[in-house]
């Protein structure tokens, strides 16, 4: 999934979930779905420490200022995460195999987070104690 870290993130996600570029009709949704996953990254570690939140197509990766392996895991994530909500029609073992995925790369990203110290505390903590006990 190597994209440009100064490409757009809307529209990347755009098309990876194969929905046209020029095709806006969805962006208000995804912009939410993306925003929610964005937030959960900048929770576990990860990002800016304001956060980031994009509001369309002008906001890049490089704005999470991630070195590159660290920026492939995060574009790995969102995609799943959004792709999760937003295109729900996986069942069965598809569904169950996405949902293992985004669980087993939050907590790479929450591991990562804790390795360069951007601890979030309590969130964080209560997060790799859910994911210890299979919560």
């Amino acid at each position: 999934m190597a994209l440009d870290i100064k490409s757009s993130i809307l529209l990347a996600i755009k098309k990876l979930l194969n929905v046209p570029a020029d095709l806006d009709h969805f962006d208000q949704d995804l912009l939410i779905h993306i925003n929610s996953a964005l937030s959960v990254v900048n929770q576990l570690g990860l990002g800016p420490s304001e956060g980031l939140v994009i509001a369309g197509p002008e906001e890049t990766w490089a704005q999470l200022k991630l070195d590159s392996t660290k920026i492939e895991l995060v574009k790995t994530y969102i995609y799943l995460k959004v792709k999760s909500v937003f295109d729900p029609r996986t069942i069965g073992a598809v569904s169950q195999s996405l949902e293992k995925n985004i669980s087993e790369i939050e907590w790479r990203i929450a591991v990562i987070g804790d390795k360069e110290g951007h601890d979030k505390d309590h969130i964080k903590s209560q997060y790799l104690a859910n994911m210890r006990e299979g919560v």
